[in-house]
Formats: structure tokens, sequence, C-alpha cells
């Protein structure tokens, strides 16, 4: 079983290949809410990371989701840092998946995101994950990552 996390904001990952980092990490503290914000290529390579988080196996588990059919995609839901979330919106066409951890206490509950920006299904390809705990809600976490990613993620492509 994987420990559990801090809920830090301590920088684990060297940010210093992705160009927009220090942009990025000022707009983060904007949004304290978001425990965990991340970029990944394609190919699962982190680009940019807030703090500790997914392992490369876990990486490429989720960037997959996406190829999913809609059911198996409910029923399998995904998991990362040791947890295990349920789907509440697959929509691939929109390029988001999101939903939350349900099993538990309520105030203990994680919910996340993972969107992925490209240029009209071209290549390159990056995925953000994001997550958050409560009492944030879907509503109010997924609209902020997808500006975040429009600011700093769609420049790159």
């Amino acid at each position: 079983m994987q420990k559990e996390r801090s809920n830090s904001k301590e920088k684990v990952f060297n940010n210093s290949g992705f160009e927009g980092a220090s942009k990025l990490e000022a707009d983060l503290k904007a949004h304290p809410h978001l425990k965990h914000f991340a970029i990944y290529d394609k190919a699962g390579k982190i680009v940019f990371s807030s703090s500790a988080f997914v392992s490369e196996a876990e990486i490429r588990e989720f960037l997959e989701v996406f190829s999913h059919t809609e059911e198996v995609a409910y029923r399998d839901g995904v998991a990362f840092n040791g947890k295990q979330f349920d789907i509440h919106r697959f929509n691939p066409n929109e390029n988001l998946i999101y939903g939350r951890t349900t099993k538990g206490d309520t105030e203990a509950s994680e919910g996340f995101v993972i969107h992925r920006t490209n240029a009209e299904g071209k290549e390159p390809v990056y995925y953000t994950l994001a997550s958050w705990g409560y009492p944030t809600l879907s509503a109010r976490a997924v609209p902020e990552v997808m500006n975040l990613d429009k600011k700093h993620v769609t420049p790159l492509l």
C-alpha cells in the first residue's frame, strides 16, 4: 500500500525545464485549495509539478483513461497516490475527466481532474492532473484548472 502524501505545497520536482514555471507557481498561490497540480506530456513525463504526486506507472494508467469507453471509465475509475477515484464526468471529446473519492468520511474526500490540451488533435499533447480536498467542489476547481491550462499550457502548443 502506498503511503499517503503530505498536503504541503513543498516543491519536490525541478521545474527548471518548464519555461513558464515561475509564472505558474505564482498563479497557483492564488489557488491554495489545489493540493496537487502537475502537467505531463503524452509519454507520461513530468513537465511541471507543484508537489510530490503520481508515480510513473500511475501516470501511464490515467493517461490511458481517455482511450477507454464511457462504460469502462465509469466502472473502473482512476487510481493515483494510493487512492481510488470514481469518475463523475467522462468526456474525452471535451478533453476532460473528473471525479472524487467516495469511500470514507466526506470531509476526507478528494476531487481530481485530468484535462488534455492539444491543438485540434495534433501533437504535442499535454495532460494536467490536479486534485483538491473537501470542501472545494468540482464546480469551482475544474474551471480554475482549465483556466490555468489555457494560460500556461496552451502556449506550449
